[in-house]
């Protein structure tokens, strides 16, 4: 066999490991010019949407998924996407965007390059091209439009093979306490407990409903330079300049629990802990936070009070729930309201009476939709706040096991609007509409 024959039947080996080729496929070798190679994938190409050939314009070339990769990942970072969805269906690779919180169909990639297309996203992300049957996760840089941005990538099997899900990370993510959407009121409630210097600050909501981002902006608002800063998160979504950031990695044996552990012995300042899952978790926590440490936690819960009662549920002990939570906040996110199309229009007569007094005198605006917002009516989101300070009266009831609503009572006497109230002085402002706060919050009010 000649040397030539060799090399290609290394290329064909490592295409098969790739799963750019099958392993059954009967592999026969030529000779080309670089010419007639294009003019080869040329011949080839598909429409977009129905999977036929169409012209070189319309189409996308088979042999190759890296142009395909680029224009998503540069589709997304230009629509200002948080999420990128490959999905196969059977009959085609279907394309969405997450942006603004909701899906939107994007593109559709005839089914032939789904292995190609897979392979590329696993290659860029690291991944092993040859493993389909279980989940993956990696990520990656890139640069687009001369801006340095993350990619998160998390692979996963179906029924129809493999699909994928790309998170887009950029430091434009970042939002100062002033970008984030708080009420004057809020804000400097909320900027307060962040500085104070013990005590653990927990912050809840669904997932995607901005938590993590809370919690870099409280960092960001802290002078680092007189501060020593960890945090432990899972995964890492962003750096943090001046902060000493660890990724949970369960196979390493770096669980939440373990790495705080370590942690407390680095002589920290503020410990930020991207999620509290079990008790073991939550206890070191918050016996970090009584022993001179500022904590900074998540936990999933639809309530800020609720955030007790999950705590309860852990297992940790009411006298250790009251000496060291300092403040409690729930967030969600809404769309807002294009200013390029916003309108006044009338409080739709299905919720008049669901609002009862909260209706009267209340402005609402909608938005038709035009080009600055892609006929959306809504172009970016802010968030909507209940924040909790804690005070002597409210860490007796937490001691004593108080009810939810009895906490709840003392909230509102201390000063803390509903997420309701704070959504319905946006839409009293114009930032959103009412429609949007009753998709987000339900029938909460």
């Amino acid at each position: 066999m000649s040397l030539r024959a060799q090399k290609l039947q290394v290329i064909a080996k490592e295409l098969v490991q790739e799963g750019l080729l099958s392993s059954k496929d009967e592999v026969s070798y030529a000779v080309a010019s670089r010419k007639e190679i294009q003019k080869l994938i040329d011949s080839y190409t598909v429409d977009d949407s129905t999977g036929a050939p169409a012209n070189r314009e319309l189409a996308l070339s088979l042999g190759d998924a890296v142009p395909i990769m680029d224009e998503l990942l540069e589709m997304a970072v230009r629509e200002k996407a948080s999420d990128i969805h490959i999905e196969p269906t059977g009959e085609f690779l279907q394309v969405r965007f997450r942006i603004d919180g909701v899906l939107e169909h994007r593109k559709v990639i005839p089914y032939n390059l789904h292995q190609r297309v897979l392979s590329r996203v696993k290659i860029l992300s690291k991944l092993d091209v040859a493993e389909h049957r279980i989940p993956q996760e990696g990520r990656f840089g890139k640069t687009i439009d001369d801006k340095d941005l993350n990619f998160r990538v998390a692979s996963y099997p179906t029924i129809h093979g493999e699909a994928a899900a790309i998170r887009v990370l950029s430091k434009e993510n970042l939002l100062t306490l002033e970008d984030m959407g708080f009420s004057e009121r809020d804000r400097e409630v909320f900027k307060n407990i962040a500085q104070k210097p013990f005590g653990i600050f927990l912050v809840t909501g669904p997932t995607g409903s901005g938590k993590t981002t809370s919690l870099y902006a409280a960092l960001n608002a802290i002078d680092k330079s007189q501060k020593h800063i960890l945090t432990v998160e899972d995964p890492v979504e962003n750096e943090i300049e001046g902060a000493c950031q660890t990724q949970v990695n369960v196979k390493a044996g770096l669980t939440f629990a373990t790495v705080l552990r370590s942690m407390l012995r680095q002589d920290p300042d503020i410990i930020m802990v991207g999620e509290i899952r079990d008790e073991e978790t939550a206890e070191i926590a918050c016996r970090a936070a009584m022993t001179g440490h500022l904590v900074l936690s998540t936990i999933h819960t639809n309530t800020a009070v609720g955030a007790i009662s999950r705590l309860y549920d852990l297992g940790l002990k009411p006298y250790l729930l009251s000496a060291s939570v300092i403040g409690l906040m729930t967030q969600r996110l809404v769309r807002r309201l294009c200013l390029e199309c916003r309108e006044p229009a009338p409080v739709p007569q299905s919720l008049l009476s669901y609002l009862g007094e909260h209706a009267e005198g209340l402005k609402n605006y909608s938005s038709r939709g035009c080009a600055a917002c892609r006929n959306q009516g809504y172009k970016g989101r802010v968030g909507i706040f209940e924040v909790i300070p804690l005070d002597d009266e409210m860490r007796v009831l937490i001691n004593t096991r108080a009810p939810e609503v009895r906490i709840h009572e003392r909230a509102r006497a201390l000063g803390a609007r509903t997420l309701w109230e704070d959504g319905l002085d946006k839409v009293h402002s114009g930032i959103t509409s009412l429609e949007e706060v009753f998709r987000v919050c339900g029938e909460t009010l």
